[in-house]
């Protein structure tokens, strides 16, 4: 009999720890899923918050109904037309032509050819391209990398921004 009782002692021990066991996993994994919805949440709600900045910030920026300088595509994409912008740029040697400026509905491209006319390679590292509206007004500042450029030598002006900039009227370079 005393073995008897030593066994279900022990049995009752033993279920005891493993009731304990299972609880302490239960309460540890809910705490975990919980944490886990917190973390989602304040994800989702820092990535509202970017998104919308970062759409306040492009309203402020330039009138996206104005067609002054646009014309629109059968694709719909927007192409701009300023004279201003067709006008060739010059900047710490560089001659910059044969800019374009497109808008997808997604972004704005804005492309050019960087000519080094001198007889020295030139770096230019980063240069500011300064986005203008009809007053002369800057509106925005892109940082463009244009590096090395060897003398006599052209290369690709490729600049992208999610800002529909479309409408602009000027861009000027400066360092």
């Amino acid at each position: 009999m005393g073995n008897q009782r030593k066994n279900a002692t022990i049995i009752i021990i033993v279920l005891g720890i493993v009731l304990i066991s299972i609880i302490s996993i239960i309460t540890i994994s809910n705490s975990n899923k919980k944490k886990h919805n917190e973390i989602d949440s304040n994800q989702n709600n820092l990535n509202t918050t970017n998104v919308e900045k970062t759409y306040e910030e492009n309203k402020q920026e330039i009138d996206i109904k104005g067609t002054e300088n646009i014309t629109v595509k059968d694709d719909l994409t927007t192409e701009n037309t300023s004279s201003k912008i067709k006008e060739s740029k010059s900047i710490a040697g560089l001659d910059i032509s044969e800019i374009t400026v497109k808008y997808t509905g997604s972004s704005t491209q804005i492309s050019g050819k960087i000519t080094n006319t001198g007889s020295s390679d030139i770096d230019a590292d980063f240069v500011n391209a300064n986005i203008k509206d009809s007053k002369n007004n800057t509106f925005r500042t892109i940082k463009v990398y244009i590096g090395v450029v060897k003398a006599g030598t052209s290369k690709a002006l490729d600049i992208t921004t999610q800002a529909d900039l479309s409408n602009m009227y000027n861009i000027e370079f400066t360092k």
